[in-house]
């Protein structure tokens, strides 16, 4: 087992690693001014972030004229792909499912608990005194705006908080990093993963160019390119035409309400979303739009039996549960990859010990168990610090770390264009699995901490380190040098984002920036405990079993039978939120992509991809181009991804 392609491999140079580790903080705040600012654009949404993506073709453009006239001065193709990985890690970090959230959420209630008297006892819960801005003039001051973060008064209550909140985010990413350096090899050289969202970015920076020379993409790309910018013209002047590409809201006026949870509530035509799902898996397209419709049957059965169902989001503890059983079988996935990985996981720890592989082996997974451990050290101790028990700590680390593993296998795998898990992190188990009655009031806080970062895993970041690590594997780089960078990466973006959405909030107001309704979210669950402390919820759990075993037996058959159709993660996928916005465009590319393997082979689909892969560059180029326009301009502009 190694960990790389073997023989004589030029090293990443120091200095385009240290372009890279540069390029982190302007990619960091862009995210936040486009996300958090004006809520436009939405990059991270998404499984491939279209501004990154359009800095990739930038850098490609430019080490074109590097290789004519500085040859000296070019980039190789693996040092290409590692400052796109760093970008793409700078703008997770900063995308808006956590930041919303996260260090907002945090001092939310002791704000709030100042001016509405339904929130006073909030007051009253033991909060950890020096990682809580306590002082009432700077909470003011931040949620309303106006005013400057650098006046003494501020900088002091902030000290210690800002400081807590950047590293505990920067041990998130030293984590992902270190579980992407263990199990990418496995992925790639025994499970053969094809990760085919990274596919876009490794064809992008072929050597031989001859990704761009294909008539057929350059169709795709100008035509869903002069929609975007027609589009995009349209927010400014409106007298010009629009073209709804993105789909429409599915109305639900005068629909029975035992009919409404069966109607989907968006009807989505993406273009980008169309081009990615090409790419993926027959079997993921289908088994992900079959499930969803098999999701849709249960809720209809249950509104049948008159049980209240939420419209349209089906989140909340009630039946059928859909996204406990999406947890459930995220566990069931997580054993069978741990059981398919183990043995190279034991190679890694006896080369760490020195005790089998190569030097290069061994200083990789020395760095990868010794820092993941340190951070996993690191995020247990500051969960200790914001109020959980050690035990309910331990199992929040080893929740979490579950269900981001599962997440990129499943998008190395299969590659969704969309994921979320939706309010299926630690704090789910801890509120309904565990339940309030053995929480301490302590454990409260840290619950309503816990969904900062695990709202949704939309803009996770350790996909983007995996795959960053998978493309160094394919394009001839170093993955130790790679790992050490997505390494600073991650601490400098985390330190970055927070010290930037600080920084924005005195002077914008957090209570006046994007989706600031969400800030309250984390609470919201604790609230009701005040007045009730409820014991475990046995419908969540009975979900959650369901899940299970249905994922169990989905496994189980594909083992059994070769050619099974229906896959485990697209039953994951199906228990999202995000399976809203993808069935349909998953559906239309499985026709598509079915009848051209069906009518002419693989022949006729790789005729096919080119076009479709313009569809998303088209879409990509145009959307990171109104991003741009957005940040300059200090204006909203026009979306491709919402």
């Amino acid at each position: 087992m190694t960990s790389g392609p073997t023989g004589s491999r030029p090293p990443l140079r120091t200095g385009v690693l240290l372009l890279a580790l540069a390029l982190v903080p302007p990619f960091a705040w862009w995210t936040l001014v486009i996300e958090e600012i004006y809520f436009s654009g939405w990059p991270t949404s998404v499984s491939i972030f279209y501004h990154c993506l359009g800095a990739l073709m930038l850098l490609l453009a430019a080490n074109g004229l590097f290789r004519r006239y500085s040859p000296r001065l070019a980039f190789s193709r693996a040092e290409m792909l590692a400052v796109y990985t760093c970008i793409s890690i700078a703008a997770a970090v900063a995308g808006h499912d956590h930041q919303m959230i996260y260090l907002r959420g945090w001092i939310y209630p002791l704000w709030k608990a100042a001016h509405d008297p339904t929130w006073e006892r909030f007051r009253d819960l033991p909060w950890p005194h020096w990682i809580t801005v306590r002082d009432p003039v700077a909470l003011d001051r931040v949620f309303q705006g106006f005013s400057s973060f650098y006046l003494p008064q501020h900088l002091k209550a902030w000290l210690f908080p800002l400081l807590f909140l950047s590293a505990f985010l920067a041990a998130i990413q030293v984590l992902g990093v270190c579980l992407g350096r263990l199990l990418v090899v496995p992925w790639t050289e025994h499970e053969r993963l094809t990760f085919p969202i990274a596919q876009l970015p490794l064809e992008m920076s072929g050597r031989d160019q001859q990704f761009w020379r294909h008539p057929q993409l350059w169709i795709g790309f100008g035509l869903v390119a002069t929609i975007a910018l027609l589009n995009g013209l349209h927010s400014f002047y409106p007298a010009l035409p629009e073209l709804k590409v993105k789909g429409i809201f599915t109305p639900t006026e005068g629909i029975a309400a035992k009919w409404r949870p069966v109607v989907p509530h968006f009807v989505r035509t993406y273009p980008w979303m169309i081009g990615l799902c090409f790419l993926l898996p027959t079997e993921l397209s289908l088994s992900a739009w079959v499930f969803f419709w098999v999701l849709r049957a249960e809720l209809f059965w249950c509104a049948a039996q008159g049980w209240p169902i939420p419209f349209p989001y089906q989140t909340g503890a009630v039946a059928p549960h859909i996204v406990d059983q999406g947890v459930g079988a995220y566990l069931v996935v997580f054993a069978f990859l741990v059981r398919n990985a183990a043995p190279h996981l034991r190679f890694a720890w006896r080369a760490a010990l020195a005790r089998a592989g190569t030097d290069r082996d061994r200083r990789g997974y020395r760095l990868a168990l010794g820092c993941g451990a340190l951070a996993a050290w690191m995020i247990y101790g500051g969960l200790r610090m914001v109020g959980l028990q050690p035990p309910w700590a331990a199992l929040s680390v080893a929740t979490y770390t579950i269900m981001v593993t599962v997440i990129c296998k499943v998008r190395g795998e299969l590659g969704p264009p969309m994921y979320d898990l939706h309010f299926a992190g630690p704090d789910r188990f801890l509120a309904l699995y565990v339940s309030p009655r053995n929480l301490t009031h302590n454990d409260w806080v840290g619950v309503g901490f816990l969904l900062g970062f695990n709202r949704g895993q939309r803009n996770l970041s350790l996909p983007h380190m995996t795959e960053g690590l998978w493309l160094q594997t394919q394009s001839g780089g170093s993955l130790n040098r790679l790992s050490v960078t997505m390494i600073l990466a991650g601490i400098l973006a985390a330190f970055t984002t927070c010290y930037g959405l600080v920084h924005m909030g005195y002077e914008r107001g957090f209570n006046v920036m994007a989706q600031n309704v969400l800030q309250p979210q984390g609470w919201q669950r604790v609230q009701p405990w005040f007045d009730e402390v409820p014991g475990p919820h046995y419908g969540a759990l009975g979900g959650c079993v369901a899940g299970a075993l249905t994922a169990f037996t989905l496994t189980f058959l594909r083992q059994r039978f070769i050619g099974f159709p229906l896959h485990p993660g697209g039953f994951i996928l199906a228990t999202n939120w995000a399976a809203e916005l993808m069935w349909f465009p998953m559906l239309i590319a499985w026709l598509v992509k079915s009848f051209c393997l069906r009518t002419g082979g693989v022949k006729a689909y790789r005729k096919a991809l080119p076009f479709f892969l313009g569809l998303v560059l088209g879409d990509f180029v145009m959307g990171g181009v109104w991003a741009l326009v957005g940040w300059i301009g200090d204006v909203p502009t026009y979306s491709v991804t919402w």
